[in-house]
């Protein structure tokens, strides 16, 4: 990350940043299809991220639509069947002089396993038995980092 449109907040030796930009041209939704070798969604926020880095370790998590779609399953097998599917994708297909195509279901229905995309300069992280101070996450503390 890094550009003018990022926003971010360092506390307690933690950065959070974001990233929001306007929904992807053209250009950008035929690359990202090839890359992916599926059609992303038709009106996609692409370039936004989300992350959070632990500053002295550098140790990163990031989340990120490419990534997110990579894991879209590409087969079909376990997609996210949704109330009146049939019906909308009828109305997706392509008539041409008796040769009809079919859109491929990618493109109503996306669903993935996707939990971030870690980044780390440092070793990997390693299993720990300490508990997550749930006690502090109960604390009604002020809000320092708010963006949409």
């Amino acid at each position: 990350m890094g550009s003018n449109s990022d926003k971010s907040v360092a506390q307690h030796g933690f950065k959070i940043t974001t990233r929001k930009l306007p929904i992807l041209k053209a250009g950008p939704i035929d690359h990202m299809t090839a890359k992916l070798g599926i059609a992303p969604p038709e009106m996609i926020f692409g370039d936004n991220v989300a992350s959070i880095e632990h500053l002295e370790s550098g140790w990163k998590i990031e989340f990120n639509a490419f990534d997110a779609l990579d894991l879209v399953d590409k087969t079909g097998n376990s997609m996210l069947q949704v109330a009146h599917s049939k019906e909308w994708q009828s109305t997706r297909e392509k008539k041409h002089e008796g040769i009809t195509e079919v859109v491929k279901p990618f493109d109503w229905s996306y669903s993935t396993g996707y939990k971030g995309t870690e980044h780390s300069t440092s070793k990997a992280l390693q299993p720990s038995n300490t508990p997550i101070p749930l006690e502090l996450l109960k604390r009604p503390d002020p809000i320092i980092f708010f963006d949409e």
